[in-house]
């Protein structure tokens, strides 16, 4: 967390090891509307995970599988601010 803001960045001095996620699992949810605002620069790829589970046995413990709302602005990929993805569907 950053200045209250929930602050995720990669770079070539910080690299990731593929998707990476923040992942709530103290409790399940009830009934509840997410809101939320992003910024978008050239290169953006990020997006909230939700109906998904924790893949096990990864070399990334971080790994997820399931529905994905995406955010991206990446210049080689479509000019589009979000749609729906399905991470590690089949």
């Amino acid at each position: 967390v950053k200045d209250g803001v929930i602050h995720g960045e990669t770079t070539k001095e910080v690299p990731t090891k593929g998707n990476t996620f923040l992942i709530y699992k103290n409790a399940k949810p009830g009934d509840f509307d997410l809101r939320f605002t992003f910024r978008c620069n050239a290169t953006n790829n990020s997006g909230c995970q939700y109906r998904s589970t924790q893949l096990e046995n990864q070399s990334n413990k971080w790994v997820m599988k399931g529905y994905q709302h995406e955010l991206r602005n990446e210049r080689k990929m479509p000019n589009v601010a979000g749609f729906i993805y399905d991470e590690k569907g089949g």
